[in-house]
This record gives C-alpha cells, sequence and structure tokens, in this order.
C-alpha cells in the first residue's frame, strides 16, 4: 500500500509541474482582463461593456488555439517518444499550418462580422 501512495504522490507532482504553466497563462490572461476593466472603468459603462465583449472572445479564441496546442503537443510527444523525428517534424508543421488557417479564418470572419456582432450584442 505505501507503494501505491508513493506512486500517487510522484503521478500528482509530475501533473502540476505539468500544469503550471498553462495555470499560470491563464490567470495572467484574466489579470489583462480585469486590468483592461480597470482602465477603462474610468471613461463609462459603454467602454466596461466594450472591454468585457472582447474579453469573451478573447477567451473563445484562446480556448481554441490552447486545444489545438495541447492535442498537437500530444501527438509530437508520442512520435518523438517513438523516436520518428520525421513524423514529429511534420506534426509541427502541420499544426503550424493549421493554427496559421484557423487564425487567417477567425480574422476574416471578424473583421467581416464586426459591426453585426456588436450591434447584435447591444
Amino acid at each position: 500500500m505505501e507503494a501505491k501512495e508513493r506512486h500517487k504522490r510522484n503521478v500528482a507532482k509530475e501533473i502540476i509541474e505539468l500544469a503550471w504553466p498553462s495555470i499560470t497563462e491563464q490567470m495572467l490572461i484574466m489579470a489583462v482582463g480585469m486590468v483592461s476593466t480597470i482602465f477603462v472603468g474610468r471613461v463609462g459603462t459603454n467602454a466596461i461593456a466594450a472591454v468585457g465583449m472582447i474579453n469573451s472572445l478573447i477567451f473563445f479564441f484562446q480556448a481554441i488555439f490552447s486545444g489545438l496546442a495541447t492535442g498537437s503537443t500530444v501527438i509530437v510527444a508520442r512520435l518523438i517518444g517513438e523516436e520518428d523525428k520525421e513524423g514529429a517534424r511534420l506534426a509541427v508543421m502541420q499544426s503550424l499550418i493549421m493554427s496559421i488557417a484557423i487564425f487567417i479564418g477567425l480574422t476574416t470572419l471578424g473583421y467581416i462580422f464586426a459591426v453585426p456582432i456588436v450591434i447584435m450584442a447591444l
């Protein structure tokens, strides 16, 4: 039983070591949103509403790219573990291309539908 407890502690430690960068990133993103809200709070309620709406979009886009990054990391790590360096390089390139394509697509949609989205939010 002692060996099982030791194993669980090691796994928990590894999880914390792997998770702290993501947790820190999320906390910093939330802090930026709060600071933005504080700064524009002096301007008026419309400015606060605009920052709130943008923060929601930022969290949405960040969730998409975090999911893509997590999936890509798993695939690349597996390929490196299998000592398939060429496959890992290919996976990294495909991940970058997919990220850029999604970014361009979402940016284009945002540019085209920016005014209707703002009107709908009002």
